[in-house]
């Protein structure tokens, strides 16, 4: 790759970052308007609604029913766009606590507790339980119980295969065996042996017959 070309892609990177970061910045500034323009259209909606029922309008019923309802409307558009937006963070937050968690998993070989989630990961106790019940209730990970009594949490598929595993294992003991029995003949089965010769005189007598 020419070096031209890697400048550009870094020069590339560098205004995505850029802009990433304008993006997040304006953001959080209009997050921040929408907060100020609820809590001002609530007072202005209280104080509306209560010059209504005690009866000192500063307006005309037609215009004082008009702010009420402006003021509401307001209100309720700014709520919703609040609610959506820290309700989008929160699901974020849990989607990067669970990512922790399962690189955490990966790299213990699918074992893991809520101690060693807190503390390589940074979480507190709660947080962690709760992101635990949500990857048990989805199916990712399987509750046990060690022999101390702690629980582990369990994701199948980190855990190495057994079925390899066994197969290796065994594979490996049918080798040693046959290796042993190469090393010392005398290991044979005494069994064996005997089937051996019983077919051994056998066929000396067919031949003895023959002869």
């Amino acid at each position: 790759m020419s070096s031209y070309r890697v400048i550009k892609m870094a020069e590339k990177r560098s205004d995505l970052k850029k802009k990433s970061g304008f993006a997040s910045a304006a953001a959080l500034v209009y997050e921040k308007f929408v907060l100020l323009m609820a809590i001002l259209s609530s007072c202005l909606f209280v104080s509306f609604v209560v010059d209504a029922f005690t009866g000192h309008l500063r307006r005309g019923p037609g215009t004082q029913a008009a702010c009420i309802i402006l003021c509401g409307g307001v209100f309720a558009a700014c709520a919703f766009y609040l609610r959506s937006r820290w309700k989008d963070k929160g699901a974020v937050a849990e989607l990067q606590q669970e990512q922790l968690i399962l690189n955490l998993a990966k790299s213990n070989r699918g074992e893991v507790t809520v101690a060693e989630v807190s503390v390589d990961c940074g979480l507190s106790i709660s947080v962690t339980k709760k992101a635990f019940e949500r990857l048990a209730m989805t199916g990712v990970c399987q509750v046990d119980v060690s022999d101390q009594g702690e629980l582990v949490y369990r994701f199948p598929s980190f855990e190495p295969d057994r079925a390899a595993d066994s197969f290796r294992s065994n594979q490996a003991a049918d080798s040693g065996h046959s290796q042993v029995l190469l090393d010392n003949p005398d290991a044979v089965n005494d069994e064996d042996v005997k089937i051996s010769l019983k077919r051994l005189e056998k066929e000396l007598e067919a031949e003895g017959n023959q002869g």
